[in-house]
């Protein structure tokens, strides 16, 4: 899978993104999720709902995650943690693999403008009959930095212990241990034996423009959202807000306006997608 993008565009959305995501503002933030979190449900999504922030959250995946797909043997179970709209559909990882029904692991490091951390999601590859999109459905997930689903609102810490980490040798080391749940993947990927295969687009690029809540994430109230891999809208986005800038600085214009919500967008850099 090829980029078709200039390098001097792709280096500068890579540090736009990367500038996005301030360690400072994320220990303020933890703080916050922790006391957020002691309100009602119903309280936190009002909050979330009405949050006045950037329209685009910096998310970036660090260098070595690992993913994992399984076929799914009982498609009628699976099919039962999907939200309402959604429908299983094949897919494949790489590209000349054949597609099936799939469940797929990720365990990696992020940092992000709302947190920093590690994380193992377990994902349903799904189609939204609605949009036909291919979707990713995050059903599950254990982390160790703060949380928030549409489910169960924001939350702490829920591993007893997470390591995603590399080894001098080239190994790809993984322990997550969840403190509430059974859950607990523990594996080692030797990279010198490894070989390179190129992605399936449809799944890596299409599939992660929506991504949704199933399993106990799921609410009636979830929104999909979508990470997005072109340095070309930021580049747009950037020359709108340099016009909208030069507008307000005349005594006529209006410097407010309707707000999107924070966490409806992420900014991805591709390079460590």
């Amino acid at each position: 899978m090829t980029s078709g993008i200039e390098p001097s565009a792709l280096r500068n959305f890579i540090t736009h993104t990367e500038g996005t995501v301030s360690p400072k503002g994320v220990a303020a933030l933890y703080g916050r999720a922790e006391m957020l979190a002691r309100l009602p449900l119903g309280l936190q999504r009002r909050i979330v709902a009405h949050a006045r922030g950037d329209e685009y959250m910096g998310f970036v995946v660090e260098p070595y995650c690992t993913f994992l797909a399984y076929e799914i043997r009982d498609e009628a179970a699976a099919s039962r943690l999907l939200p309402p709209g959604y429908r299983l559909v094949p897919s494949a990882m790489f590209a000349d693999d054949e597609p099936r029904t799939c469940a797929i692991l990720g365990a990696f490091n992020v940092h992000a403008s709302v947190f920093w951390g590690a994380r193992v999601e377990l994902y349903l590859i799904a189609e939204d009959v609605r949009t036909g999109m291919l979707t990713w459905v995050i059903c599950d997930y254990e982390s160790n930095t703060i949380n928030y689903d549409p489910a169960q609102g924001f939350s702490a810490s829920t591993t007893s212990r997470a390591v995603v980490t590399t080894s001098h040798s080239g190994e790809v080391i993984v322990e997550v241990r969840s403190a509430e749940r059974a859950n607990a993947l523990t594996f080692t990927a030797p990279l010198a034996t490894a070989s390179m295969r190129p992605l399936d687009q449809r799944l890596w690029v299409d599939g992660n423009l929506s991504v949704d809540y199933g399993g106990r994430l799921e609410h009636a109230d979830s929104v999909p959202f979508g990470l997005v891999f072109d340095p070309g809208r930021w580049l747009r986005r950037c020359a709108s807000r340099r016009r909208r800038s030069r507008w307000s600085a005349t005594p006529s214009a209006s410097t407010s306006g309707p707000t999107t919500r924070s966490r409806s967008r992420a900014s991805r850099t591709p390079s460590t997608s």
